[in-house]
C-alpha cells in the first residue's frame, strides 16, 4: 500500500492488469507510483510499479515535499535529511497557501475548517469528544478564533485551565513521548542534534549563531 495515495485499490487494479507486484532484494513489495501525479487516475497505464527509492526519487525531482517526506520516514533517512525535506515540504505549502495553520483574511484557516467540519485529529479521544466536539458546537472552541480563547481565559473556562485535563494530557504526551521535553530536532543550521523545543528555539534554527 503506498503510504501517500492511502488506498489499495491502485494495486489491485495493477495486479489484475500486469500480475504480482515486484518485490526488492529484501523481500518488500514495490510501491505503485501514479504516472501522471493524480492519485485518483487509476488506469492501468498510469500505474507503473517501483522500489521505494525510485518512488522517492520520482517525487523529490518534483518537488513533492509531502510525499517526499512520508516515503523518507519509512525508508528511515537520517534526522539531518528529514529535517531538510520538513523544510522544504513547509516552505512549499507556505509558498502555496494551503499551510494549515496560516490564516485566511476572515481569520481562518484549514486548521480551524477541520474542526468545524469534525476532521480535526484532536477532536478524537473519549476526552476530546465530551469536550473539544461540545466547545465546537456551542462556538467556543479556542481555534474558531483568538477572540473567543481571549474571552475563555478571561472568563477562566479555558481547556487549558483546566488542572485535570492538564494531569491527563501531559501524562498522554508523556506516555507517548511527545511531550515538548521529548522532542528530537536536528539543527539545519550546525547540524547538532538534542530533545527539547524550548532548547531547540532558544539555540537553534533561526537563533543558531554558527556560521
Amino acid at each position: 500500500m503506498c503510504i501517500y495515495c492511502g488506498t489499495t485499490k491502485y494495486r489491485k487494479i495493477y495486479e489484475n492488469h500486469y500480475g504480482p507486484v515486484p518485490k526488492d532484494d529484501a523481500g518488500k513489495k514495490f510501491h505503485i507510483h501514479h504516472i501522471d501525479g493524480n492519485r485518483d487516475n487509476n488506469d492501468p497505464d498510469n500505474l507503473v510499479a517501483v522500489s521505494i527509492q525510485d518512488h522517492y526519487n520520482i517525487h523529490y525531482s518534483q518537488g513533492d515535499w509531502g510525499a517526499c517526506l512520508k516515503l523518507a520516514r519509512l525508508m528511515k533517512l537520517s534526522k539531518t535529511q528529514l529535517t531538510e525535506i520538513a523544510v522544504k515540504s513547509n516552505e512549499s505549502q507556505i509558498a502555496s497557501g494551503i499551510h494549515p495553520f496560516m490564516k485566511r483574511k476572515d481569520g481562518t484557516s484549514l486548521a480551524s475548517d477541520r474542526v468545524k467540519n469534525g476532521s480535526n485529529p484532536f477532536l478524537g479521544g473519549e476526552m476530546q469528544r465530551t469536550t473539544q466536539r461540545k466547545r465546537v458546537a456551542e462556538k467556543t472552541h479556542h481555534l474558531l478564533g483568538g477572540e473567543i480563547q481571549k474571552k475563555l481565559v478571561e472568563q477562566g473556562t479555558h481547556l487549558f485551565l483546566n488542572k485535570e485535563w492538564q494531569s491527563l494530557n501531559l501524562a498522554k504526551q508523556f506516555a507517548n513521548g511527545k511531550h515538548p521535553s521529548q522532542v528530537e530536532w536536528t539543527c539545519e543550521i550546525c547540524g547538532k542534534s538534542g530533545k527539547g523545543s524550548t532548547n531547540f528555539k532558544r539555540w537553534h534554527g533561526e537563533n543558531c549563531k554558527s556560521e
